[in-house]
């Protein structure tokens, strides 16, 4: 599953990076045709896509038209994508989950982003959470605060923008050693 913010603060290079990284996620981490969920939030959240693709191109125009080119309104809400991720789960019974979550880290939902990660981290379908590419301003607060429950739980994949490819290879890792 995979939730982009297209809230107003999130630069059209930062959607593009976050469009990057998912397709080096399906085309180098996941196995051929993995369930793919695609949504995009600011203050409320829209399912955009859902295929299981075989490689990262047949997501090119998804990923140009419902997110790069679109600009949602004010306020980011990840809770409300996070929430999205509760519900999509029990769809695929038995599945482990790489859950990502693009954004430049900003949250206008604290409290309930954090009781949402709180879950997710509980939920032992759930393997990893990536989040970014966050701001260098945001990032202390998004791994020590809003998603700490993920972080503690040895969930949590925290990006900037300079060191995607590494925490791409550290979700790598992380789904070699669960096999």
């Amino acid at each position: 599953g995979a939730a982009f913010d297209v809230s107003q603060s999130v630069s059209t290079k930062q959607k593009q990076q976050a469009v990057g990284f998912l397709n080096k996620m399906i085309g180098t981490v996941l196995p051929t045709r993995t369930p793919t969920k695609i949504w995009r939030y600011a203050e409320s959240v829209q399912t955009v896509h859902e295929s299981q693709p075989i490689a990262s191109k047949e997501l090119n125009k998804v990923s140009r038209d419902t997110i790069e080119n679109y600009l949602g309104k004010w306020g980011t809400r990840p809770d409300k994508a996070l929430q999205e991720f509760q519900h999509y789960i029990p769809q695929q019974p038995g599945r482990k989950f790489v859950l990502c979550l693009f954004t430049d880290g900003e949250c206008h939902s604290v409290q309930a982003t954090r009781e949402a990660a709180q879950q997710l981290a509980q939920n032992p379908q759930v393997v990893a959470v990536v989040v970014g590419p966050v701001l260098n301003k945001y990032r202390a607060p998004v791994e020590n605060n809003y998603y700490a429950p993920l972080r503690d739980a040895g969930k949590l994949f925290v990006f900037g923008e300079t060191d995607m490819w590494d925490a791409l290879a550290r979700v790598k890792e992380r789904l070699q050693s669960l096999e």
